[in-house]
């Protein structure tokens, strides 16, 4: 998104293929996609569940050599 001819600050959302935070460039769900995520569905966390469902297949069909151990850390363990 460009704003008055600057470039506007990307969002806390992946970028795909290396699932890095477009802004912070930490592996994503970053902490600040998190929080948003937990403000975007605090009435229904079953949603944000869903939604990370999907992106962690997203995840899975980049990534062909993944790490299982931490793919629950990742993308589940803070839904709560």
């Amino acid at each position: 998104m460009i704003v008055r001819g600057e470039h506007a600050a990307p969002e806390h959302t992946p970028d795909r293929p290396s699932w890095t935070c477009r802004a912070c460039r930490q592996p994503w769900p970053c902490d600040p996609a998190r929080k948003s995520l937990r403000e975007q569905y605090t009435e229904d966390p079953t949603v944000t569940a869903l939604y990370l469902s999907s992106q962690q297949q997203d995840y899975l069909d980049d990534t062909p050599n993944y790490e299982i151990d931490h793919l629950y850390e990742r993308f589940f363990a803070w839904v709560r």
